[in-house]
Parts: structure tokens; sequence; C-alpha cells
């Protein structure tokens, strides 16, 4: 959350639903009442990417600028701006409706990659394009995206 400077927080996020429910009770709502309006997606999956070199951190930041050079070439794929954690796209053909993060992870030789999509079958899509572009890259181990 940006008013808490975007730290990782589970206290503090904890902490601000138990304020919001606390309000939504003096409103005579309840917890579901709360989300009733968010929507899930069609579909989402995670993928964890290994990276097989030593020095991981340079590999899987070359790797997150090649992809932002890969995604500029995608008409439908967009940066999107102000991500704090690795590299997120909006991916708005209609095929694919949802979005990407990819990220390195910060203690392990690995890349999450968590992928949404609001259609079926979209989750693939994205997979399949980006499989297009890490399969140019070297000292990933794609098969948890080939499985």
């Amino acid at each position: 959350m940006k008013e808490n400077y975007f730290l990782d927080d589970g206290a503090y996020l904890v902490s601000k639903l138990l304020i919001e429910l606390a309000k939504s009770k003096l409103a005579n709502q309840s917890l579901p009442d709360l989300i009733a309006n968010l929507k899930e997606p069609e579909e989402s999956a995670e993928f964890r990417i290994k990276l097989g070199v030593d020095d991981f951190k340079a590999q899987g930041d070359r790797v997150i600028e090649q992809l932002q050079e890969f995604v500029s070439t995608q008409a439908d794929w967009k940066i999107v701006p102000n991500n704090y954690e690795g590299l997120r796209i909006s991916c708005t053909s209609a095929s694919e409706s949802g979005w990407f993060l990819l990220r390195l992870s910060l203690h392990d030789p690995v890349m999450p990659l968590n992928v949404e999509s609001n259609v079926k079958g979209g989750v693939a899509h994205i997979v399949a394009r980006l499989l297009t572009f890490f399969q140019t890259t070297e000292s990933l181990d794609l098969s948890a995206l080939l499985s």
C-alpha cells in the first residue's frame, strides 16, 4: 500500500482490514458486503521459472530487461507503470484479457510468473506468447511452463 511505503507488511494489511470491518459493522454491513463487487478472474496460474546460474540476481535482472524490450514489440501488451516488484504487463487482446507479472525472488534462483485472464484459455494464450520470448533466453528452466 502506498500509505505504508509499499512495504510487504501483512500485519499492516490485517490492521487495515479490521478497521474496515469495524466501519462496516457500524453501517450494518458484513465482510461479504465489503468484497461483493470484486471480480474473480476466469483463470489464474503461477509458474516458478528456475534460473540455472550462480549469479541468479544479475541473470534475473537481464531477463526482466529483455522482456521489457520484447513487450515493446507486442501491440496488445502494455507495461503497467509504477510497479515496484518485477515487471507487470497488461494483455488487452480479446483472447487474453488479463495480465502477468514476472519478478525475481529475493532469496532463491527463481522467477515467479503470475498470470491471470478474464477469458477461458487466456492463461494458455499468454503463456504461449511468453514461451516465444523465454525460449530465446539462456539459463532458464522452462519445465514449469511446459507441463
